[in-house]
Formats: structure tokens, C-alpha cells, sequence
């Protein structure tokens, strides 16, 4: 009994490994850590109390650079009383205390508990990229 074997598959399916080999890691984590930034800074906005918008319109995030093997940006504000708005204050003479918003707070725990997904939806991407 004769049987035949098509590896016509199998090898197309090495080549499309290999190919994905070589995807280019670094850019793919920068453009994930760019796109967290950018995520914290939409739900920091939204979260940004509006009196003369100036502390909503002043989110900022850094490029991602990599540093020791890590992909780092960072998200801030750098108007002189965000830390205030953020953290709470206490009122004009002392008398009394202002609530903080957590704006960057609450947005970053949200984000780091998203992240996980996030990244694998943008890895998936790349998935398809070489295997289609």
C-alpha cells in the first residue's frame, strides 16, 4: 500500500512561522505602549472636571522609549493645580478640605487592567498579517 503525503501545506505553513520570526518586536511594543498612553489620556479627560478647560485640554503623553529592555512613557498634566484636582485640597484658610477627582488614578488602574487585552488584540493583528 502506497500512501502520499502533500507537504505542500506544511511548508507554507514554515514559511508563514518564519515570517512572523520576523516581525519587528520593538515596533509592535511601542506602538502598544503608545496606545495605552493614549487610551489613559481619553478616560483622563473624561474624568477632568471642566470649569475653564484648561486642565482637561492639557493631557499629555510622552513618545515610548525603550529603557532597560522596558517600553516607558508617561501620561501627565502640567498645569501648576492638576496635583490638587487630582489629590484634593484643602479649601482657601484652611477651614475645610476638597475631594479629590483621581482623574490619572482611576484611568491608570483601569487601563492596567485592561492592558493584557489590549496588547493581545494588537498582537492578533500581526497574527493575520503573516497568516492570511
Amino acid at each position: 500500500m502506497k500512501v502520499k503525503v502533500d507537504t505542500k501545506g506544511l511548508k507554507e505553513l514554515q514559511k508563514k512561522i518564519q515570517q512572523f520570526e520576523n516581525v519587528d518586536y520593538d515596533r509592535l511594543a511601542q506602538k502598544c505602549t503608545n496606545q495605552l498612553a493614549s487610551r489613559l489620556i481619553r478616560k483622563c479627560v473624561k474624568r477632568t472636571p471642566v470649569i475653564t478647560g484648561h486642565l482637561k485640554g492639557n493631557w499629555k503623553a510622552n513618545k515610548a522609549i525603550k529603557r532597560n529592555g522596558e517600553w516607558r512613557t508617561a501620561v501627565y498634566n502640567p498645569v501648576k493645580y492638576a496635583p490638587y484636582v487630582e489629590y484634593g485640597h484643602r479649601t482657601k484658610g484652611g477651614a475645610g478640605w476638597v475631594n479629590g477627582r483621581f482623574m490619572l488614578t482611576r484611568s491608570s488602574e483601569e487601563i492596567e487592567r485592561d492592558a493584557s487585552k489590549i496588547i493581545e488584540k494588537e498582537v492578533n493583528k500581526e497574527l493575520v498579517k503573516v497568516f492570511s
